[in-house]
């Protein structure tokens, strides 16, 4: 296994912003297995924390975080692939919609966004 497959989503996080040129050598599914572990991880201790008596406000701020987290790594990869993503980025902007825009992503909601260019 390369040392690329091993990488998990905070690690990709942190070379997508170290070394973007690296980041661009990481295929695809390493991407999409790296941010659907860590989905099912945090899910699963957001679930725990709620279960234990964690209010469903905090509940609701934690997945909207995940979801945060997931939408800056989906968005490292594809800036990556692009030419001028210093041009794209000036010229795009990326809305939350929903309860995920307020703040308040629920278990098993959608996830809205809106690219605007």
């Amino acid at each position: 296994m390369s040392k690329l497959a091993q990488l998990d989503m905070e690690s990709l996080r942190e070379l997508a912003r170290t070394s973007p040129r690296e980041f661009r050598t990481v295929p695809q599914r390493h991407c999409v297995e790296a941010i659907r572990d860590h989905l099912g991880q945090r899910r699963r201790e957001i679930r725990t924390r709620h279960e234990a008596g964690e209010s469903g406000r905090n509940t609701l701020r934690h997945l909207t975080a995940l979801s945060d987290e997931v939408v800056e790594t989906v968005l490292a990869f594809g800036l990556a692939h692009s030419r001028n993503p210093q041009i794209l980025m000036s010229r795009v902007a990326i809305c939350a919609l929903g309860g995920y825009g307020r703040g308040e992503m629920s278990p098993f909601s959608d996830l809205d966004v809106s690219l605007l260019f």
